[in-house]
């Protein structure tokens, strides 16, 4: 069973400041641990009730993770959900880098001031869905590993890049020269003309996108509002889907 050093030590993963440290973090429940499993080598324990595992046999653990049992009451000291499920994973974080002005081949994704941990993991999710495998945002956003973008990307996390940058970067690629520009679109009309490449730029909910990110775009994209509807605004992981749909 977990020495209570131990079930200190995982309960700290879920604040960014010893994820960072420890180069760790958790993903709980079955469905998050089975994605954690199927990411190996970023797993590197399995901690579960010795009843979880004995109902759980047909879930294939590689021989490179191992499993430490512990209590029911030891999980759910370490858990962050309301419901604490008597299994979770112990991972290794990943920050492989990508290079925004070798990706602009393709089309992009930016997200500003992306604060929400439970927005950010549902837009990791849909791009997922739509064949994306990097988001960009800019350096403030919420940490990738944030317990709540773990458990709201269900598994998308284990699969996608995540790249923090100075939004100043994004300037940079709007050069005077124009073998080094790129197309921006900013997500402020939806109906236009499908994209094939540049970056798609998206404001948060309450602020939108700086003046100066907002210059920077060649052409703008809202979705419209219904002439009857009456909401202030829509969700961004919403907007997001939205908008991936449309451009296929």
């Amino acid at each position: 069973m977990l020495s209570k050093h131990t079930v200190s030590i995982l309960r700290s993963l879920h604040l960014k400041k010893y994820s960072q440290e420890h180069n760790l973090f958790l993903a709980e429940g079955e469905k998050l641990v089975e994605e954690a499993i199927k990411s190996s080598p970023k797993t590197i324990k399995i901690i579960c009730t010795e009843a979880w595992f004995d109902n759980n046999k047909n879930i294939l653990i590689p021989p490179n993770i191992s499993v430490e049992y512990a209590t029911a009451k030891q999980i759910s000291q370490v858990s962050t959900l309301v419901t604490p499920q008597e299994v979770l994973a112990v991972c290794q974080t990943d920050f492989t880098s990508a290079s925004l002005r070798e990706s602009v081949n393709k089309t992009v994704l930016y997200f500003h001031d992306l604060k929400d941990p439970g927005n950010a993991g549902t837009i990791l999710r849909i791009a997922d869905w739509f064949g994306y495998k990097d988001v960009f945002v800019s350096d403030e956003s919420v940490y990738k590993y944030n317990p709540k973008l773990v458990q709201s990307s269900m598994g998308s996390v284990f699969r996608f890049g995540y790249h923090p940058i100075h939004p100043q970067k994004l300037s940079q690629l709007k050069g005077p020269t124009k073998s080094i520009g790129t197309t921006m679109w900013v997500i402020l009309v939806y109906g236009s003309k499908k994209i094939e490449k540049g970056i798609i730029m998206f404001g948060s909910e309450s602020h939108g996108l700086p003046a100066e990110l907002i210059g920077l775009a060649d052409k703008r994209l809202t979705i419209p509002k219904h002439k009857t509807g009456n909401a202030e605004s829509l969700n961004l992981a919403v907007a997001t889907g939205i908008i991936l749909s449309y451009l296929g």
